[in-house]
């Protein structure tokens, strides 16, 4: 598992490939790249790596200790510290959003930019620019004309530096991963923007759609089910959250587990570095980063209402493979 400054340049890299025509400089993320790629089938990082491109991403400081999360932030941050914001011209109800944590510019992660932009909308509120998207440097500066900036835990520090250029104020929000946590962010918005009754509204015709929907898996799948969450704790703890809702429980750990017996959990979620290491003999489901044996080639996001639901499918169906495979093996 990469520990230490081989981490921090892969969640670098991953802001690299996030920003269609950035070249990657003075950061040595060759070995990162190639993580990258076999992560993301539609990366184009390989061949940028040392070119300045329209606008080259370069380190405020050299590669550090830290996780890919770390270096992620950290190149949001030099984004919003060198970013040229000439014509700054703020307008009320455009919003800039700072840490959405794109980390390949497939189906997932284009769904979640979209799905974030769906419910800014929906409030009546206009995205001005969302980093990173997997669009080209130049929609950055469009952040520019964002009257505030919603801050999401992936870039919270580059949030406060946009903001304070831009002479306009912070919105903190967490991830809107599960149902509870997408109820929450909503609501952060409605109150946070004067759009109480629009968020109230939204919420309502969101839940209306999902929960019907989820009558089937909660027995089936969920309830009393045991699960172990390895990899990002600002996924984790959301999804112990979305987890225990629907009656089952959750660990979740930021390292990953040495190795899982049969009876361990009903479902591991965890990354391909994970599965590698503990070859489980339980139920899997990849998600985060590395994602290489798993891939999304339309939009299928995973935050906001709509994702949760893709997402507790996608969970239901290997928790139900599960059983069928242990029921083989008696």
């Amino acid at each position: 598992m990469p520990r230490g400054t081989d981490a921090w340049r892969e969640g670098w890299a991953l802001a690299c490939n996030a920003l269609t025509d950035a070249g990657c400089l003075g950061v040595g993320i060759g070995a990162a790249a190639a993580v990258v790629s076999r992560h993301d089938l539609f990366s184009t990082l390989a061949g940028r790596l040392r070119q300045p491109g329209p606008a080259g991403l370069r380190p405020r400081r050299p590669a550090r200790a830290g996780s890919a999360r770390d270096g992620y932030a950290a190149a949001l941050e030099a984004l919003a510290a060198g970013l040229d914001l000439g014509g700054a011209r703020p307008e009320k109800g455009k919003v800039a959003v700072v840490g959405c944590f794109m980390d390949r510019n497939e189906g997932d992660h284009r769904g979640n930019v979209a799905e974030l932009e769906r419910m800014l909308r929906a409030l009546g509120l206009e995205p001005a620019s969302v980093w990173l998207s997997g669009r080209p440097h130049e929609t950055l500066r469009e952040a520019r004309r964002a009257g505030a900036v919603l801050s999401l835990p992936h870039g919270r520090e580059a949030a406060r530096v946009l903001a304070r250029r831009l002479g306009v104020s912070v919105v903190e929000a967490g991830l809107p991963f599960g149902l509870q946590a997408t109820r929450r962010f909503v609501e952060t918005l409605g109150r946070e923007f004067g759009r109480g009754k629009q968020a109230d509204a939204f919420i309502r015709r969101e839940l209306d759609l999902v929960a019907p929907r989820l009558e089937w898996s909660v027995p089936h799948a969920f309830l009393n089910r045991r699960f172990v969450f390895a990899g990002d704790p600002h996924y984790g703890a959301a999804f112990a959250e979305l987890i225990a809702e629907l009656g089952g429980r959750t660990e979740v750990l930021d390292l990953p587990p040495h190795g899982l017996g049969p009876d361990a959990a009903d479902l591991l979620v965890a990354d391909t570095r994970v599965l590698e290491r503990t070859r489980p003999r339980t139920a899997w489901l990849e998600f985060g980063f590395p994602c290489e044996l798993t891939h999304f080639l339309k939009d299928e996001p995973f935050l906001g209402f709509p994702g949760a639901l893709g997402f507790l499918s996608r969970a239901a169906n290997e928790v139900s493979k599960g059983f069928c495979r242990r029921m083989l093996r008696t």
